[in-house]
């Protein structure tokens, strides 16, 4: 992978808002790819078509070097909450943010109802291009570069903390900061190789991925020494950051709340209902279907908690030594 002339920057411009100090915007591509295979098998032997990826890179006031935190959006794609409620925060905080748009390049504007039309692999692969592009970057700090995404990407969040697929897809020592994923669908795996510090958000009213399984996760970390931590929401429901004034019933979602696999070494999963062990595409969607409940699902934003797992967030990060002692969280500055 390389960094197109210089970020292949479409263009630069300086914004300011009424509660924020000025920032810089500007557009940057990198090459990433769809990878082939099974799971995350695509990942280890890079097989898949390339495909150039471009996103939001803003920084703040300031000269840097910035850390950074790269954003990795759900099964609807880029949301506006996503920059007003997060990425402002983290400019408050002292840091440029990266928010990238995966389906675009692939020709999808959702994978609701349509999981495999984008997959999470390509997601990770993603999130490892930009990392290796904004370390490129002279006022970007390449030893403080994070990731967080939500749903879907939040399993792209978490699965790029495994230590195995990172030797295997980033150059030198470059690693991944920390991990924060707000209600993801998560996986267990084989081995715990984690280094960064975890967090991990859910709803205990989400039946579209559920929170058992990303409970029994954190819990596995932690016993393998991993610095990971869970934060449950009660009565919260998927996308609880979004500005949705109501409880929006989606149709044809698919709910993984009893779906259960593990995330082997090479990249395979093992379906942990009856041990089955999924060496190849199809037999990864015949999992699948035995354990996904395709129906309505919610999605709802809720002030309270909204407000709590900013909160959250900000605490998670500054307890890594990021941002001053105390903050004000930014207003939108675009």
């Amino acid at each position: 992978m390389r960094l197109l002339a210089r970020g292949f920057r479409l263009g630069t411009v300086v914004v300011c808002g009424v509660l924020a100090a000025c920032s810089t915007v500007s557009v940057e591509s990198f090459e990433s790819a769809s990878p082939n295979g099974a799971g995350f098998t695509g990942l280890l032997d890079g097989s898949g078509e390339p495909v150039t990826v471009r996103g939001i890179l803003r920084r703040p006031a300031g000269s840097g070097p910035f850390p950074a935190v790269i954003y990795i959006h759900g099964s609807v794609g880029p949301q506006v909450y996503h920059e007003t409620v997060w990425l402002s925060t983290f400019r408050s905080l002292g840091f440029a943010t990266y928010q990238i748009n995966a389906f675009l390049p692939r020709g999808v504007i959702t994978t609701v109802g349509r999981q495999d039309s984008v997959t999470e692999a390509s997601l990770v692969k993603d999130v490892f291009a930009a990392a290796e592009a904004l370390a490129r970057l002279p006022d970007i700090d390449p030893e403080r570069i994070g990731v967080m995404g939500s749903s879907k990407g939040g399993i792209a969040a978490l699965v790029s903390g495994k230590r195995r697929f990172q030797r295997a897809l980033l150059p030198g020592d470059l690693t991944l900061a920390f991990h924060i994923a707000l209600y993801p669908y998560c996986h267990t795996y084989e081995t715990y190789d984690f280094e960064a510090p975890v967090l991990v958000m859910s709803g205990s009213e989400d039946r579209w991925v559920g929170w058992e399984n990303c409970d029994a996760l954190v819990a596995a970390m932690r016993e393998a020494g991993v610095e990971a931590s869970f934060r449950l929401y009660p009565g919260a429901v998927h996308s609880w950051d979004s500005l949705l004034p109501f409880r929006l019933l989606v149709p044809g979602a698919e709910g993984f709340s009893k779906c259960r696999f593990e995330v082997q070494d090479d990249g395979t999963f093992t379906d942990l209902n009856d041990g089955t062990r999924l060496t190849s595409a199809d037999g990864i969607e015949r999992a699948a279907r035995s354990c996904i409940r395709t129906g309505a699902q919610y999605a709802a934003g809720d002030a309270e908690v909204r407000d709590a797992s900013v909160r959250d967030v900000v605490a998670f990060v500054q307890g890594l030594g990021y941002g001053p002692p105390e903050t004000e969280r930014a207003g939108p500055d675009f």
